[in-house]
């Protein structure tokens, strides 16, 4: 992220994907911001500017810099480098700069720093953007040490079937959503396939909380008293034992159904916080898919009803270690169809079950 303050102290910054090391006799350093950009004008005009390195944990900060308009800083701890321009506290490393020359490249500028000081920040590994997602590095000798407990296995999980969850979303043309539960939240950590007209972001590592009626598949295989967690937010035992019934459905069908009626709003939700994580509150996003009807019966889930499908892949103990959430089937029009759907869902699942060494029987 490059930032400046002018002499009115108004700041700005933005978001560069494209940064290097050209010299170190001198020391020149090279970003590339867009021609369209609104911020680089302001930071050109400052003459210097502090380039932010984000580290792992800083998706936020990095999604809020993308976005056009509003105080970006508001919020933030925010220090100042040597130059006074501003240096985000938290990041990776910090290097203060101030312009020695600017060329057309393009639809992009070329923008060449003088380094005139620099030092690391935290001891956190720096944010990376690959193929629509952010993440870390991590050598695979660290990897269980960076993404400790059920949330790196979930992450390994995934990765065992990663290209069947793609060709998954491929062949439905639908959209498939991986989740897992991370103490009291449901963490994304996974997405693959998309509708025309959907959000260009990523809702990978978005938190949604572990509350009924949502996450049922990650709640039906848990201990009770994961359950009974789960279950807490149900304003009275009446509410509680509709649940309850809820989970016992999706034990017996391997998987949870919502109805579409009412999808639309809670999907367009989602493809808002994809686009602006701070869009919308995970409370609010919670509050949507609440409101679907979740594990009709039998007769109800017709292919004109069925909007999601959430299938469990299950760990050697039996556990519901992760759930594909797939939505926005593109050819669903008969209840064959839907059927072959939901049976390619369960096939890539049960594989990934296999693979975690045991598929429990459900």
């Amino acid at each position: 992220m490059v930032a400046a303050t002018d002499t009115d102290g108004n700041r700005s910054g933005m978001v560069v994907g494209s940064f290097a090391s050209v010299s170190l006799s001198p020391p020149l350093v090279v970003f590339f911001p867009d021609r369209s950009s609104s911020s680089w004008p302001k930071i050109q005009a400052v003459g210097r500017f502090c380039i932010n390195v984000l580290a792992a944990g800083q998706e936020d900060v990095c999604r809020r810099f993308a976005t056009k308009g509003g105080d970006k800083f508001a919020g933030l701890d925010v220090d100042v480098a040597p130059s006074g321009m501003p240096r985000l506290n938290d990041v990776a490393a910090w290097i203060d700069c101030e312009i020695e020359s600017v060329h057309d490249v393009g639809d992009h500028f070329a923008v060449f720093g003088r380094v005139l000081d620099l030092d690391v920040g935290t001891a956190a590994s720096p944010l990376l953007f690959f193929q629509g997602g952010y993440g870390r590095f991590a050598t695979h000798s660290v990897t269980d040490m960076d993404v400790p407990g059920d949330l790196g296995s979930a992450l390994r999980a995934v990765e065992l079937i990663r290209s069947d969850i793609e060709n998954l979303a491929a062949e439905l043309g639908a959209r498939c959503v991986v989740s897992t539960l991370d103490g009291p939240d449901v963490v994304i950590i996974a997405t693959a396939g998309s509708n025309a007209g959907s959000a260009p972001g990523t809702l990978v590592g978005q938190r949604l909380p572990f509350l009924a009626p949502t996450a049922s598949v990650l709640a039906a295989w848990r201990h009770p008293d994961t359950v009974e967690t789960w279950l807490s937010g149900m304003p009275s035992p009446g509410a509680k034992s509709v649940q309850q019934e809820h989970l016992d459905a999706v034990r017996r069908r391997g998987y949870s159904l919502a109805l579409r009626s009412a999808s639309a709003q809670a999907i367009s939700a989602l493809d808002q916080v994809a686009e602006d994580p701070a869009a919308l509150a995970g409370e609010d996003v919670h509050g949507l898919f609440g409101r679907l009807t979740y594990d009709p019966a039998d007769t109800e889930d017709t292919p004109d009803t069925v909007g999601l499908v959430t299938v469990p892949v299950f760990d050697g103990t039996g556990t519901a270690l992760i759930a594909l959430h797939v939505f926005g089937f593109s050819d669903t029009t008969t209840d064959e169809q839907a059927a072959q759907a939901v049976l390619k869902i369960r096939n890539v699942a049960d594989r990934g079950s296999s693979l975690l060494t045991r598929t429990p029987t459900h």
